[in-house]
């Protein structure tokens, strides 16, 4: 193989000069001129402009450098254009020729042009070269020796000119064409793998007809149009062809193709094979795209959302594919579709007939044309709503609920399957129901009433297969058969005559304006309210309106169904259904087995108001339950309760109720939940004996309270209560009540009126603390008792005792008792068993005058003692103690004490602080400690120790006259029935009613005679003779006498008051020689005959002495230190 090689010069080398051979030619630098010969050989340009003549056989020639023309003559050429970024690429004017054979143009250049790897923006531009229509190939190489390198990942530009030479293209990249023209590749080969053919904006004709493309995975080809108005057609495969800008011509020929025409009035045909029609913007189809399937199953897919879409121009499609779009298609269009998805409703734009029976469609709203459509959905599982047009129409549904408008024109409805709304416009119609529950309709009606009879088929339309009908805006008459039927008179307010005839036929109000009020039992016209005056004859069931509605059955079996709003139902006799729907109800059902369902609402109520007797009834059950004389019930979505006009038992649940008694002694259980309670009329009992928890109830209010365990509950006209098995507390109201607490620590307040406390089990307790007057309870009694302050009470199983701000009077039983006295000077009797006796404020006692034995009580101790006869007893607050009549040891504390003993031989201790003791019968022991105290002996041989400070003794309570010495320190006798007493450390006497005698000792004595005519001397000491009242002192022999008034001593006259006659308190007396008739005078006279001061006092002012006090001695010069 010879090789020749020029010079850097311009360079002329023929390869036949050494014979035939195949040559190698470089030609070098410079402008040379190669020439092949008649064998296959190899001509390299090299730089310069080079002129390269292959001759025969099959040559490579490869330009190099500068503007080079390329020949190769006869045989299989190949010319090659090398291309290496920065260094080689294509120069105008290059010329390249392939002459006879198949001749391939190679642009060669390293596999990644610039050798930094594939940029998608490097670009192979080879517009400018000059190539003839001899060369048939066209290949992109990185070796032009090695034609299986491809190089990839790159843009190829050239005009549409040169394209169209080619019948075998292997460019694994892009190609873009720089000018418009056309390009014609029909029935060539091309190897296009992942690249795609870049039309230019001034328009084009791009023919793909009858092209493959070769590589490997491939099946079409990938072409997008330009800006002008685009001819494109596909090759044999599954092309994708967009035309972008302008108004394009698509067609994809074979294969399977995807069309976008992208902006413009694009002509788009699928040609054969399964074709996709991909639509971006509603703005194409405005601009008129038309769209022909062809041959195949054809889908047309609007990938924009929602809007509105003309498809009218659509032809040949099988498939139409949105995304919530509503769209326009013609009958032709719309005739041949067998999926739609995504398409919310459909108008067909022109008069045809469209069968899309066993097609799956997603649309469920047709519209038809003006001209008359026939459009036939049997078969189809969607609920469909068909909209007729002007013509005369002919709709059939399909398997479910369809919808189907006549509109105008005599037009025939056929419902199919499922259960269909028909509904018949102008003209007359035949309307067919077919299978299922159909109703024919005549609400759009606006040419006046009509006449339905499902009975005979006769009125305004012919009707077959018509279960249920609904009537005009005007004076209608509907009229049923012998089936079941729904009669609806239709909105507005016309005067209808509805006739259910035989079966189990229903009226309905449902599409009334306003609130109607229907009675089925009247069998004339009613005026409904909110629907005209209408006649209703065999009707069962009756069916309300959305607002507030009053529904009144007939003495058959009813059903009625309230419908939205707060409606009132009443079903009267018989076994009635009531239904309440949405809203607050209020549910009558009567005499009969009622099943009554009060729906949604929050407070729907079941009234037995009517019942002939009293009821029985419970929320809480989920089945049937016998009532009692309205018979057995069924009740659901219940939430309130009023009962009959006889004694009822009415329960709630653990929800919100309202339960009402009405007249008669009712019984009612509100449980858990938020409840409204009203017993009304009668004597009525409130029942928690089922809640888990203790509640707190008050009769007494009428606002909604916190129970605890029960709720927040509004309580009213409630007489009864009965708590649960905790602790309760329960307060009546100012009625007489019934408070049954159960089991737990109960607090029971009565209130005002004649109560019953029961406590039941537990420790319970009767509460007075707000009663306005002192109260006397006995826990000894099971009776009635009265109370005084809180009228007259019962108690049963009471425990305790709180008492009132006042004077309160305690008594427990054998049991346990606390017995807490609050304000007041209480008296508390404990009994027998351990009792807390608490005395609170005031000056309170403990008594145990009920003790059978003896007690030992101190006053001092703070916690338990054991008092022998009555049990452990705590005493708090309790200042006072009174004995039994047996022998006891009482003592009191730190605070003033009165301390009786009663009967028997006591031990009395006064302990601190000034007591007044009283040891009663018996020989006692009274002490009376430190404090100036007041002691009693009493009846009985008494030791009578004051103790410190300033004692008195008292014989006030004395039947006669006593005779007291407090010198003496031994014991003596008294007399008048008070026994032998001992007396020690007393400074103080006070004498009986009678004539005493009383004496006091070498201290100074406060002596108070008392009654009677005493005889009274204080001994040495600065006595003090002390009077209470004006008739402690007769007149005469009756007058008391004062043996040893001495100076130093005190007449004390202060609590008398000297005048009588003014009506003013303790007013003073004045001494003056002689009476002169004036009120408050005494006079002094000393009788030396008899050695006595006569003291005369007028009280009254008439003249004369109301009383006198002799005194031995003369006295009259005294008077200075006398209290007057």
């Amino acid at each position: 193989m010879p090789t020749y090689n020029g010079t850097p010069g311009n360079d002329v080398i023929d390869g036949d000069q050494g014979g035939p051979a195949q040559d190698v030619i470089n030609g070098l630098a410079g402008d040379d001129v190669l020439s092949g010969g008649d064998l296959n050989d190899t001509l390299s340009g090299g730089d310069g402009n080079d002129m390269l003549v292959g001759g025969s056989g099959n040559d490579v020639l490869v330009g190099g450098g500068g503007v080079d023309t390329l020949s190769g003559g006869d045989g299989d050429d190949v010319l090659g254009l090398t291309y290496i970024e920065g260094i080689y690429g294509p120069d105008a004017g290059e010329t390249f020729s392939g002459g006879d054979g198949v001749d391939t143009l190679v642009i060669e250049g390293n596999t990644y042009i610039d050798g930094f790897g594939p940029p998608p923006t490097d670009t192979i531009d080879i517009s400018a070269v000059i190539i003839d229509g001899t060369i048939e190939r066209l290949l992109l190489q990185a070796d032009w020796t090695e034609l299986d390198f491809f190089i990839y990942n790159y843009n190829l530009k050239l005009t549409a000119t040169q394209l169209g030479n080619f019948s075998l293209i292997e460019a694994y990249s892009n190609i873009t064409l720089t000018t418009a023209g056309t390009a014609d590749l029909g029935g060539a080969t091309l190897y296009m793998n992942g690249g795609s053919f870049n039309l230019s904006d001034a328009g084009n004709s791009f023919i793909l007809t009858g092209a493959i493309n070769g590589a490997f995975g491939s099946t079409g080809f990938v072409v997008n149009g330009g800006g002008g108005a685009d001819t494109i057609l596909g090759g044999l495969g599954g092309d994708t062809l967009s035309g972008r800008d302008g108004d394009d011509v698509l067609s994809g020929q074979e294969g399977n193709d995807i069309l976008a025409g992208g902006a413009g009035a694009d002509l788009m045909s699928g040609g054969a094979g399964d074709d996709r029609f991909v639509v971006a913007a509603a703005a194409e189809i405005a601009a008129g795209e038309q769209y022909d399937g062809g041959d195949g199953t054809d889908t047309l897919a609007l990938t924009f959302s929602g809007g509105t879409a003309d498809l009218s121009g659509a032809n040949r499609i099988e498939r139409l594919t949105g995304n919530g779009q509503a769209v326009t298609l013609s009958a032709a269009g719309l005739d041949g579709l067998t999926t739609v998805t995504g398409i919310t409703a459909i108008t067909i734009s022109t008069a045809g007939v469209v069968d899309l029976a066993g097609a799956q469609l997603q649309v469920t709203s047709f519209t038809l044309a003006a001209g008359g459509n026939t459009l036939d959905l049997a078969g189809l599982a969607t609920a469909f709503t068909v909209n007729g047009g002007a013509g005369n129409d002919i709709v059939t549904g399909g398997m479910l609920g369809d919808t189907l408008f006549g509109g105008a024109g005599n037009d025939r409805l056929n419902g199919g399957d499922g259960d269909d709304l028909l509904v018949s416009g102008a003209g007359t119609d035949i309307v067919n129901g077919g299978a299922g529950i159909d109703a024919v309709s005549y609400a759009t009606n606006l040419d006046g009433a009509v006449v339905a009879n499902l009975d005979t088929s006769a009125g305004t339309d012919t009707l077959i297969g018509i279960e249920n009908l609904i009537g005009s805006s005007f004076a209608d008459v509907l009229i049923g058969d012998g089936g079941n039927n729904v009669i609806d008179g239709g909105a507005g307010t016309g005067n209808d005559k509805l006739d259910g005839r035989a079966g189990i036929d229903t009226v309905t109000y449902a599409n009334a304006a306003a609130r109607v009020i229907v009675n089925l039992s009247v069998a004339t016209a009613q005026s409904t309210g909110g629907a005209g005056v209408d006649t209703l004859l065999g009707f069962e069931t009756l069916i309300g309106s959305a607002f507030d509605d009053r529904l009144t059955g007939d003495a058959g079996v009813n059903t009625l169904i309230g419908g939205n709003g707060a409606d009132t139902i009443d079903g009267l006799a018989d076994n009635d259904t009531l239904t309440g729907g949405a809203g607050d109800d209020m549910l009558q059902g009567g005499d009969g087995n009622d099943a009554i369902d009060g729906g949604v609402g929050a407070a729907d109520i079941a009234s037995y108001a009517a019942s002939a007797s009293g009821v029985t009834v419970d929320l809480a059950v989920a089945g049937a339950q016998a009532t009692g004389a309205a018979g057995t019930d069924t009740l659901t979505g219940i939430e309130g309760l009023i009962g009959s006009a006889f004694a009822d038992t009415l329960a709630g649940t653990a929800g919100d109720n309202r339960l009402t008694g009405g007249h008669g002694n009712d019984t009612i259980r509100g449980d858990l939940g938020n409840d409204l309670i009203d017993g009304s009329l009668g004597v009525d009992t409130l029942d928690y004996s089922l809640v888990g928890a203790g509640v707190t109830l008050n009769l007494l209010s009428q606002a909604a309270q916190d129970t605890g365990g029960a709720g927040i509950d509004t309580v009213r006209s409630i007489e009864h209560v009965i708590g649960t098995a905790f602790d309760d507390r329960l307060t009546g109201s100012d009625y007489s009540n019934i408070l049954q607490a159960g089991a737990g620590n109960d607090m029971l307040v009565g209130g005002l009126g004649n109560d019953t406390l029961n406590g039941g089990d537990g420790i319970d307790t009767a509460s007075y603390a707000a009663a306005t007057a002192g109260v006397r309870v006995n826990l000894n009694l099971a009776t009635a008792q009265y109370t005084v302050g809180a009228a007259t009470d019962t108690l049963l199983g009471i425990e305790a005792l709180i008492g009132s701000g006042h004077d309160d009077q305690f008594t427990g039983n054998g049991a346990d008792n606390s017995l807490v006295g609050n304000g007041g000077n209480d008296t508390l009797v404990g009994g027998l068993g351990d009792d807390m006796l608490n005395g609170g404020a005031g000056s309170d006692t403990a008594s145990y005058a009920t003790a059978t034995t003896g007690v030992a009580v101190s006053l001092a101790l703070a916690g338990a003692q054991n008092t022998g006869g009555a049990g452990t007893d705590t005493l708090v607050s309790v200042e006072n103690l009174v004995g039994s009549a047996q022998a006891d040891t009482l003592t009191g504390s730190a605070q003033v004490n009165r301390i009786s003993g009663g009967n028997g031989n006591d031990v009395i201790d006064g302990a601190s602080a000034g007591d007044i003791l009283d040891g009663g019968a018996g020989n006692d022991l009274l002490k009376g400690g430190v404090g100036d105290d007041l002691i009693t002996g009493g009846t009985g041989n008494d030791m009578i120790d004051g103790g410190a400070q300033i004692d008195t003794l008292s014989y006030a309570a004395s039947g006669y006259g006593v005779t007291v010495n407090l010198g003496l320190t031994v014991a003596q006798a008294v007399g008048g029935g008070q026994g032998t007493d001992t007396i020690l450390n007393v400074e103080n006497l006070l004498g009986s009613a009678l004539g005493d005698t009383l004496t006091g000792s070498a201290l100074a004595n406060n002596l108070t005679g008392g009654g009677g005519s005493d005889v009274l001397a204080g001994g040495a000491g600065n006595d003090h003779f002390v009077y209470l009242a004006a008739d402690d002192s007769g007149i005469g022999t009756a007058a008391d006498r004062i043996l040893d008034l001495a100076a130093g001593d005190i007449l004390d006259l202060a609590l008398i008051d000297a005048d009588a006659t003014t009506g003013a308190a303790n007013e003073a007396f004045t001494q003056v020689a002689a009476f002169t008739n004036a009120a408050g005078q005494l006079t002094l006279a000393f009788d030396a005959g008899s050695n006595t001061t006569t003291l005369l006092a007028d009280t009254d002012g008439n003249g004369t002495a109301d009383f006198a006090i002799l005194f031995t001695g003369d006295v009259t010069a005294l008077t200075g230190t006398w209290v007057l």
